[in-house]
């Protein structure tokens, strides 16, 4: 929690000397209202396990491992935790669970810089214990770190675990403190006893933060929820080996760039770099790894090095170390041949990193801890820069009269800009006029060398991933370094999406509130602004679709079929990720993603097809 005094000299100092700052982002509430009802559902029985590594924003309702399709989560009073790779510092496997002072839209819980209270809860549906007894050994284990990436809890904030008992009450199990001691770099594992008061068909568990109710503030962040028979106190390793986060783009510091430059001697390639941790506190483990990058659209594969065996050997207990370091993996994209994609209008490059040192199954159950050993992301190549991978987490702007914001951009070869994508995130409250900004296109800033001035109006977008496109009323030609800026003429915060996944792009964003440009050192990742050039301004999505080939409902409320002999589909975001991927079957359910618009990717016998499909 934070003071009202403190609270005060910030807002005094924001309005006097602030530039850029981050405000969380409001999605469009869910007029679906897609519940779940507990009351519905049988309890499920041991184990449970979850560290989060295939959800999407929102903790999975459905088990994603053995047979049983049990759901896992109350969805209802889930959904406001925030499920993300981006938040947390060092996490046991990929995706953590964040508690903050923001709701399932991204909104404040209360707007009111004072309010503190309950924020963020994280509940489980029931799990049947009836029948167990002491000699069962029932423990309860998870990792929890305070901040991360985030602001840290401060003293009063809490982060507090409840089990249900027989008589369906919440009795306090476990809970943190926040408080300057607290080190925002380290994941802490808790371990504690089911005891026999809990032992019945009725055992739930929720996990609840309390702090600041006005933002994205006070963070915890929990992962690798585990509980299980036949434990013990001491049971606190696992055969786990698990990626930590995203690989970094192989177009670094870019996360998309235009075809017609990444052709250019392969000039934009650079060696990835993923984080990796032993979960085991027992012994060493060589690492092998399987790596490739292949263009999706028509799946052929560019650098393939399955099975690699690598020359060091994994930590013991939770460090993590950096694969496809120089001094690991002696791969050089540089050489790699990436010719013949000059063919298409689009590429999607897609890089996978698999471990391959599990044995795939915790304590001899049916949990198969390989779902968080393949990270599969895909790199667009169309006619556009990105430094962002298409998902907003908040926003950042100004709030000063004539306040410019500026980002730097480079081409390989002349090119002509035509158009500039703009990501406008709802930031409540929503200003009631859209205000009007100029967009610049500048060769340098100091001394400024303006290309082209011309007025925009702010369109607000309908989800966090969505852009606005604004077609420049001259195409400017630029042979080298280039800048898009955008000046503003009001005291009201303007906020651009910010996403928190690149923090190489944070050199490249440039700040001017009294007449002087100066880089931005405050914020640690990539503005949402998109220079977008003249050659291909339609996306080729893939093959001409078959006259036989019919997916329904479309628009779906979360199932749907696909009505042609097809081996599998993938679900993928509009900025080219997979979400999700799934053999044929006679039906698919995607009920858990957020509403909005995304790729279907239908692979037939000897080629695909791409489609949009809504979900509403």
């Amino acid at each position: 929690m934070r003071g009202g005094l403190y609270i005060l000299l910030t807002l005094v100092l924001q309005i006097s000397i602030a530039q850029l700052k981050v405000r969380p982002v409001v999605d469009h509430p869910n007029p679906s209202g897609r519940t779940s009802s507990i009351n519905n559902i049988d309890p499920a029985s041991l184990p449970f396990w979850d560290d989060f590594s295939i959800a999407n924003r929102t903790a999975d309702s459905i088990r994603v491992w053995g047979l049983d399709t049990t759901r896992q989560w109350d969805f209802e009073l889930s959904s406001n935790v925030f499920i993300n790779s981006t938040l947390a510092i060092n996490p046991p496997s990929y995706n953590v669970a964040t508690f903050d002072g923001l709701d399932r839209n991204g909104d404040f819980y209360v707007r009111d810089n004072t309010a503190t209270g309950l924020a963020d809860e994280l509940v489980s549906t029931p799990i049947d214990l009836t029948g167990k007894s002491v000699g069962d050994d029932i423990y309860f284990s998870f990792y929890w770190q305070a901040g991360g990436n985030v602001e840290k809890p401060e003293e009063g904030d809490s982060l507090v675990l409840h089990f249900m008992n027989s008589d369906s009450l919440w009795i306090p199990i476990w809970h943190a403190e926040g408080g300057e001691d607290l080190d925002e770099s380290i994941f802490t594992q808790q371990i504690i006893e089911v005891t026999t008061a809990f032992f019945s068909d009725k055992f739930r568990f929720r996990f609840q933060s309390y702090g600041d109710l006005d933002g994205p503030f006070d963070a915890w962040h929990v992962d690798w929820i585990y509980l299980n028979e036949g434990r013990n106190n001491v049971d606190i390793g696992y055969l786990d080996r698990a990626f930590t986060g995203d690989l970094t783009s192989p177009l670094k510091p870019f996360k998309s760039v235009p075809l017609v430059q990444f052709n250019v001697d392969n000039r934009f390639v650079t060696n990835q770099r993923i984080e990796v941790s032993n979960l085991d506190a027992t012994d060493l483990y060589p690492i092998d790894v399987a790596y490739t990058i292949s263009n999706t659209i028509d799946d052929n594969i560019f650098i393939s090095d399955a099975d690699r065996a690598y020359a060091v050997l994994f930590p013991l207990e939770q460090d993590t170390i950096t694969l496809l370091d120089s001094d690991l993996v002696p791969i050089n994209l540089s050489d790699v041949d990436f010719s013949g994609i000059t063919a298409y209008d689009s590429v999607v490059l897609q890089t996978a990193i698999s471990l391959k040192s599990n044995d795939g199954v915790l304590d001899g159950t049916v949990v198969d801890l390989r779902i968080n050993d393949t990270i599969r992301q895909n790199y667009t190549l169309h006619n556009y820069y990105a430094f962002d991978d298409g998902t907003a987490e908040f926003a950042a702007g100004t709030n000063i009269r004539n306040g410019q914001v500026a980002v730097q951009f480079w081409v390989e070869q002349q090119d002509t800009i035509t158009h500039v994508d703009f990501n406008f995130p709802n930031i409540a409250p929503i200003l009631q006029s859209p205000p009007t900004l100029t967009l610049k296109i500048m060769r340098s800033l100091s001394p400024e060398f303006m290309l082209t001035s011309e007025q925009i109006t702010v369109e607000y977008n309908e989800s966090r991933d969505s852009f606005t496109r604004y077609e420049l009323s001259r195409p400017v030609v630029v042979t080298d370094t280039f800048y898009v800026a955008y000046q503003q003429f009001i005291n009201d915060y303007i906020g651009i999406g910010f996403d928190r996944s690149n923090p190489d792009a944070a050199q490249h964003i440039f700040e001017n509130k009294d007449g002087d440009w100066i880089q931005n050192v405050s914020l640690s990742g990539a503005l949402m602004i998109r220079p977008v050039f003249q050659n291909g301004l339609e996306f080729v999505l893939g093959n001409e679709p078959q006259s036989d080939l019919v997916v329904y409902p479309n628009p779906t409320a979360g199932t749907f079929r696909v009505d042609v002999d097809y081996q599998k589909i993938e679900l993928l975001d509009l900025s080219g990720r997979v979400l999700h991927s799934e053999k044929s079957r006679s039906f698919h359910d995607i009920s858990n993603f957020p509403q909005g618009v995304y790729l279907l990717k239908i692979h037939l016998k000897n080629s695909h097809h791409i489609q949009k499909i809504i979900l509403e």
